[in-house]
């Protein structure tokens, strides 16, 4: 059905007359005559029930109102289009790496929530060319948000452990060892307290936790990915300060379930409460395999995820903007982001609240 044949409609009845809007819309009486025909045919009912002056039936009213509305409504839209035209979306681009494969549930709804808040958002996947870490690709504009998992040391500070070479070693408290490039944002998205879980071997099932120090002689199994460099130099800094280096078997995988579902020998995973929790299926299938085994509570190890990304302004800490009782997107919008629109700001803002807070949003 055209939609013509409702605006030709109305506007008979608004002129009066067939001739009047025949007139108006540039169509000849007969022509007209036969298209309300038409729609009368179409709908199985009489509309018009004189013609001079044009009175209608309670049907043909009925059609009218409707017809008014849907020409509201096409306008309507014309509007936006034009306005969706005018103003390019913001694109939210997320660094692609294997390793991301914990976060995916919790990328997917942040994605929607975002795309839901500010429609004219496009939340998508890149991949930065090969040998750039995540601090590298968000400095350099080859993403807008990358992802690491860091080891935090949650211990008081000055607790700390004699070295190999006699010295103290006193990690200062909840502070990763690991500074990001200049210009560079970090946010903790994790579960605040997300242990540290080793994947033993399986006749460690049933030990309730386990010491990092009693492990100083095992080998450690990690992801040979350049992305995943601030988890072994964080997790060889807390090594360090218990008193020795670990030796790390890096393992080139392609997927996220090849380094904890295949056997890559003797060695050691490393996984946080935070990823298991948030994955029943995955968890299931390494209890299969492994002993998932938490880290002492007196180490205070912690792992993490954090978002990096670049400062624009109105884009801050979520975790900071909460404890001043403000949202992260307190800035102005930037000229040209358009009537109900999003700037890139705003909408990145929006995106890291859902990750670090499931639920919430700036508005």
């Amino acid at each position: 059905m055209d939609i013509n044949v409702f605006r030709e409609f109305a506007e008979v009845v608004l002129q009066g007359s067939y001739s009047a809007a025949a007139k108006a819309l540039n169509l000849s009486q007969p022509t007209l005559s036969r298209h309300v025909g038409a729609l009368e045919k179409e709908l199985n009912v009489k509309l018009v029930a004189d013609i001079l002056p044009v009175r209608l039936t309670p049907a043909g009213d009925t059609v009218l109102q409707t017809a008014l509305r849907m020409d509201d409504l096409y306008t309507g839209m014309q509007d936006e289009l034009a306005e969706l035209r005018r103003v390019a979306p913001a694109r939210i681009r997320i660094h692609d790496t294997p390793a991301l494969r914990p976060l995916s549930a919790r990328l997917a709804a942040a994605a929607d929530g975002t795309v839901r808040t500010h429609p004219r958002t496009i939340v998508e996947y890149v991949a930065p060319p090969a040998g750039k870490t995540p601090g590298e690709a968000v400095a350099e504009d080859l993403c807008d948000v990358a992802f690491v998992q860091l080891v935090k040391e949650a211990r008081p500070c000055g607790a700390g452990s004699v070295s190999e070479d006699g010295r103290v070693a006193t990690p200062e408290a909840g502070a990763p060892a690991f500074k990001p490039p200049a210009g560079v944002e970090m946010a903790a998205i994790s579960r605040p307290g997300s242990r540290l879980v080793f994947g033993l071997p399986r006749e460690a099932a049933g030990l309730p936790e386990a010491e990092l120090a009693s492990l100083r002689h095992e080998t450690f199994l990690l992801f040979a990915h350049k992305t995943c460099k601030p988890l072994r130099d964080t997790f060889a800094a807390a090594c360090r300060s218990r008193g020795f280096r670990p030796a790390v078997k890096l393992l080139p995988c392609s997927r996220y379930e090849e380094l904890y579902l295949m056997g890559h020998g003797d060695g050691i995973h490393l996984l946080s409460e935070d990823d298991l929790a948030s994955d029943d299926s995955l968890a299931h299938r390494l209890e299969e395999r492994m002993a998932l085994v938490p880290s002492a509570a007196a180490d205070g190890l912690q792992l993490s995820w954090h978002a990096l990304y670049r400062d624009e302004g109105s884009v801050r800490d979520p975790a900071q903007a909460r404890v001043a009782g403000r949202r992260p997107d307190a800035g102005a919008r930037p000229a040209g982001a358009g009537s109900g629109g999003a700037s890139h700001a705003t909408a990145l803002a929006c995106f890291l609240e859902l990750l670090s807070e499931p639920g919430a949003c700036p508005a």
